[in-house]
């Protein structure tokens, strides 16, 4: 039931990256690929993340990320098919956002695989091609957790 939910989430988004190109061609026609560093407060866990942002309109984007976690012990790897809103009294500063995410938890034998919800709120400066940011993320699996990140996007194409 969960991976049915994250598989509609994720295609709804590619969907709606699909059907909005024409419309985004206008106002930004690059897709942006990334990447970042992280903490995980609960689990003090590092995670190093890679991204791509796909324009839908001039104030949404599709934001599908792979998170690689430095767990102390086994391995964890988690993806998240979130949506960025900027707000446009901020400009294009400041951005929020929700989303879905799976994380696939393996120590020795035993593999554990949980979905959840994200909620996100970032900080975002856009220098010609290149544009850092900072964000904030609460992810709700079996219980709540904060991440920290930093990061850059690079812009593609024009």
């Amino acid at each position: 039931m969960r991976m049915q939910l994250l598989a509609r989430t994720v295609l709804f988004g590619v969907v709606a990256s699909i059907s909005a190109g024409t419309v985004v061609g206008a106002q930004e026609p690059t897709t942006n690929v990334g990447v970042r560093g992280g903490y995980t407060f609960d689990t003090e866990e590092m995670l190093l993340s890679a991204n791509l942002v796909v324009p839908m309109t001039s104030r949404a984007e599709f934001y599908p990320s792979v998170d690689v976690y430095a767990p102390e012990r086994g391995s964890r790897i988690g993806f998240n098919g979130d949506f960025k809103i900027y707000f446009p009294k901020l400009g294009r500063f400041v951005y929020g956002g929700f989303g879905a995410g799976v994380i696939s938890t393996t120590v020795g034998d035993s593999s554990h695989t949980e979905l959840g919800g994200n909620l996100l709120l970032g900080l975002e400066a856009r220098i010609g091609w290149f544009h850092p940011y900072a964000e904030g993320r609460a992810i709700r699996r079996d219980q709540t957790h904060f991440q920290l990140f930093a990061g850059f996007n690079i812009s593609r194409g024009p």
